[in-house]
């Protein structure tokens, strides 16, 4: 029996009150509500509901739609974009929304000070390197405001997917005004202020969040659901039954066991493309990972096929290689599974049949699959290479934290492409990269990712991206599992929702077909 804790929602299901339209769904805690702080998923779909940046994601797969800015030139270089603001854009609180909101939004991410791990973003930017690694103070940032509503971006090279990057939340402005008042309190629902569709009107951890439609927003009389109300649980089970039971709208967590079943007696069930790959991350600081040998017999021992033909069951696809399938990339091939291979390598790493392994403990969080699999993998490694690995279950927050500090041996880990590009997936292991956790550094991989970005014929920067990927898989920071699909639920009385590779679905796309 599962214990269902949802506060004031406990059997109230999706019903409107009054002629309150409600979308509900279910998702793991939030790490941050701050759009220059996330990076996760579960934030990431949270944050789009309240801050919007200067273009915004389309509910499908097509271009990015204006959003702060109306319209955008660049100059013959590529390298020089200018934006332009529409001047009905006001902050929750009645503020104006401005150039100069998005120039101290941008320097406050890139700031070492902020400790920010998205601030990779703004390597794009100009300097904005240079200011994450402590070269050049925040001010130094290529981003101006030359009015109250005309911005100029200087970028280090032409950025195709620029206008991509821009609907990201870390490229989202802050409430200035707000921020330098309270400081980092300023996300508590008592203070917040928001310049998206939505409000902030309840956050109890561990609980729900509750987000209002904003009636400051800019578009306010498009956005036809008045309320968001996202249920916090860790457990695919609770909420598969949550949805069944018609108290929540969308279940993009489903547990495997009940995914065969689903797809043969449910209308309302669809497994669409997901631009994501599934891994294990290897802190190469730790004995013994930091030998290549036995991170490779630790990949080479594991049969991914059998993990998602048995155990996750959502058509995934084995994956060997960093970048998921993308139109135009051939990436490297990646080596298959392979036990005997796996022995010997361990063998020669000075471990015969796994004698005198250091302990080794395998991290992940509780939501999802995550369990199944590591248990998995766990038995593999301990039927192919007669090792044994403790594993380690943790709130997601936690496992974040671990991996942040490098206190950890192997952990799960995975990617959602920000941007429909390879550099999505590969720009994650530079050495200074903020999202790489495994103390992974090679300058000739660095030296091959700075090639590609600075190349300006389209073919020949991906082939520049295949040997940066090929040098990847050659070090192995990480050990593949599989690129993701998603399999979900949605209650047929949604309308507006829309299949895209990155699986992101603003609410205010979004209407219920009973209005």
């Amino acid at each position: 029996m599962v214990l269902l804790s949802f506060g004031p929602f406990v059997g109230c299901g999706t019903e409107q009150q009054g002629d309150e339209t409600a979308f509900r769904y279910a998702d793991r805690e939030p790490e941050y509500l701050d759009p220059g702080l996330v990076t996760e998923i579960a934030g990431f779909r949270a944050v789009i509901n309240l801050f919007e940046g200067l273009t915004c994601f389309a509910p499908d797969d097509g271009p990015v739609r204006p959003a702060i800015a109306t319209h955008w030139d660049q100059d013959d270089t590529g390298t020089i974009w200018t934006f332009y603001l529409r001047k009905d854009a006001l902050w929750s609180d009645g503020v104006p929304v401005t150039a100069r909101d998005f120039v101290y939004s941008w320097r406050r991410v890139v700031d070492p000070e902020t400790g920010s791990k998205g601030a990779q973003n703004m390597w794009y930017v100009r300097n904005g390197r240079a200011i994450t690694s402590g070269r050049l103070p925040a001010t130094d940032l290529g981003v101006t405001a030359l009015s109250e509503h005309k911005l100029m971006v200087e970028l280090e090279e032409p950025t195709q997917y620029l206008l991509e990057l821009l609907a990201l939340p870390n490229f989202a402005p802050v409430p200035r005004h707000l921020v330098e008042e309270v400081g980092k309190d300023w996300v508590r629902e008592e203070h917040i202020v928001t310049n998206g569709p939505y409000l902030l009107e309840e956050w109890l951890p561990l609980d729900h969040i509750t987000v209002r439609k904003s009636p400051t927003y800019y578009d306010a009389d498009q956005v036809r659901i008045d309320r968001v109300d996202t249920i916090i649980t860790e457990d695919n089970s609770t909420q598969y039954k949550m949805y069944v039971a018609g108290e929540i709208d969308w279940a993009h967590q489903l547990p495997p066991a009940y995914i065969p079943y689903l797809k043969r007696k449910r209308d309302d069930f669809h497994v669409a493309s997901y631009l994501g790959t599934y891994y294990f991350i290897c802190n190469m600081e730790k004995e013994p990972l930091d030998d290549i040998k036995v991170r490779k017999a630790l990949n080479l021992a594991i049969d991914k096929e059998a993990i998602v033909r048995y155990v996750t069951k959502g058509q995934e696809k084995t994956a060997t290689t960093m970048v998921p399938r993308m139109p135009g990339y051939e990436g490297p091939i990646g080596e298959e599974f392979d036990p005997e291979r796996a022995r010997r390598l361990l063998a020669d790493a000075g471990y015969p049949n796994g004698v005198g392994l250091p302990k080794m403990e395998v991290a992940f969080n509780t939501q999802g699959n995550h369990k199944l699999i590591a248990q998995a993998i766990q038995d593999m490694w301990k039927r192919h290479l007669n090792i044994e690995v403790t594993l380690q279950n943790m709130e997601w927050k936690v496992l974040l934290k671990k991996q942040h500090v490098r206190d950890y041996s192997i952990a799960r880990n995975g990617w959602i492409g920000d941007y429909r590009d390879p550099m999505t997936f590969l720009e994650l292991w530079y050495c200074e990269a903020s999202n790489n956790h495994t103390s992974y550094c090679n300058p000739a991989y660095d030296a091959a990712l700075n090639q590609a970005r600075a190349h300006a014929d389209a073919g020949e920067r991906l082939e520049l991206l295949r040997d940066a990927e090929a040098i990847l898989m050659q070090d192995l920071p990480f050990l593949p599992i599989y690129h993701d699909t998603m399999p979900y639920l949605l209650s047929e009385q949604i309308g507006g929702f829309e299949e895209n590779v990155r699986d992101i679905h603003p609410v205010k796309y979004l209407y219920r077909k009973e209005e």
